[in-house]
């Protein structure tokens, strides 16, 4: 099977395992001890800290492990909410289903339009800032559908003026564009270990420094009060070794310049199919890892099916849908002409010849539909 679908999760690297293994073992210890197996414990969760912090441009002391980047999410909006229980979320149509769901939490959710391309209308969010007590502005640096890049930066400073605090989901950018919290001018930046060939069920939350956050899971003294329970130790080390990989040796941007051909080499060849449609903008305006895309006059999930079958995996409807193909908000809220279309997305295990073969596929499948429903 050649796995196209690393915009929902990604393999685990060989490295990743590797450096996970001593902790799955019988070597134990809680971080928090002052024994032996304790202070070991305590060195890994520190090490890995550093490493991540070290990919996104921060000191260890601001990221915040956790069970991934759906509770990361929830912990950002949630602790808005605690301190202005009366104000409101500002979070687009376009954002990830996670973020759209804890931003439920607030006494009010305002949505700002976006464009054609999924682009966040500056207008729009200038209006809803200027009218309504806005504790906290969502803007997801790019989008898990369609791949475009907002212009955080940008909008955070329109969001500062206005007292608002500004978190971004970066689950979808973090090993597909430099990722640098300070550079970004946000307050927290929510991130994902299994989107980038880490293990699944750790992520972190990053904060500003000198930003008070309320947790969102309370009980122990973990993570400096800001987040308790038992540390997923093995997960945490994994999650630190990949980010290591993408800092050293020009890991990031080898990585990109990966993602770059991939895209050239698979996007040319898909348009030049007829009916083929492609949605949203191109890089540099957008990931060069995700592409979205449908058939005029074809059903998505047959293509994909059709795909399967061929031995090649790819994602269509919205993202976290369950088993049923479900109408992509990202998409109405762009005002495509489907609700329905194809996400290819790849990954640090994808090759140029499981492109070039993707791409014949992709012509056959679509050839003998389009034969089919010419009968």
């Amino acid at each position: 099977m050649i796995y196209l679908d690393h915009g929902s999760t990604s393999p685990l690297r060989p490295e990743a395992l590797e450096a996970m293994l001593e902790w799955m073992g019988p070597q134990v210890g809680d971080p928090t001890r002052i024994h032996s197996p304790g202070r070991l414990a305590n060195y890994a969760l520190e090490n890995s800290r550093q490493q991540v912090a070290h990919l996104v441009g921060v000191r260890p002391r601001q990221v915040i492990f956790t069970s991934g980047a759906t509770e990361a999410i929830n912990t950002a909006c949630w602790s808005c909410v605690k301190k202005e229980p009366d104000s409101g979320i500002i979070t687009s149509p376009i954002e990830h289903s996670s973020v759209r769901g804890a931003s439920k939490r607030a006494s009010f959710v305002i949505e700002p339009e976006v464009d054609s391309k999924a682009r966040l209308d500056i207008a729009s969010l200038e209006k809803a800032l200027s009218r309504n007590k806005i504790s906290l502005v969502n803007i997801q640096l790019a989008n898990h559908e369609v791949g475009t890049i907002q212009p955080v930066s940008e909008l955070a400073n329109l969001c500062h003026k206005f007292g608002a605090i500004v978190h971004s989901d970066g689950a979808s950018a973090l090993g597909a564009m430099d990722v640098n919290f300070e550079s970004l001018g946000i307050d927290m930046l929510s991130i994902s270990s299994h989107k980038i060939g880490g293990p699944s069920g750790v992520g972190a939350l990053v904060i500003k420094k000198g930003l008070s956050l309320e947790p969102l899971l309370l009980g122990g003294q973990q993570e400096r009060f800001k987040r308790a329970g038992m540390p997923n130790l093995a997960g945490i080390v994994g999650f630190g070794k990949v980010a290591e990989l993408l800092t050293q040796n020009n890991g990031l941007t080898g990585q990109m310049d990966h993602f770059q051909k991939l895209y050239k080499q698979s996007l040319s060849h898909l348009l030049s199919i007829q009916g083929v449609r492609h949605y949203g903008p191109e890089p540099p305006n957008a990931v060069s890892h995700i592409i979205s895309l449908d058939v005029k006059g074809l059903e998505s999930e047959s293509i994909l099916l059709g795909l399967d079958q061929l031995g090649f995996a790819l994602h269509a409807g919205s993202a976290c849908s369950s088993l049923e193909i479900q109408p992509s908000s990202v998409l109405q809220a762009m005002k495509t002409e489907t609700q329905n279309a194809l996400r290819i997305s790849f990954g640090w295990s994808n090759t140029e010849k499981e492109i070039q073969a993707f791409n014949q596929a992709f012509s056959k499948v679509v050839t003998d539909l389009q034969s089919l429903s010419n009968r």
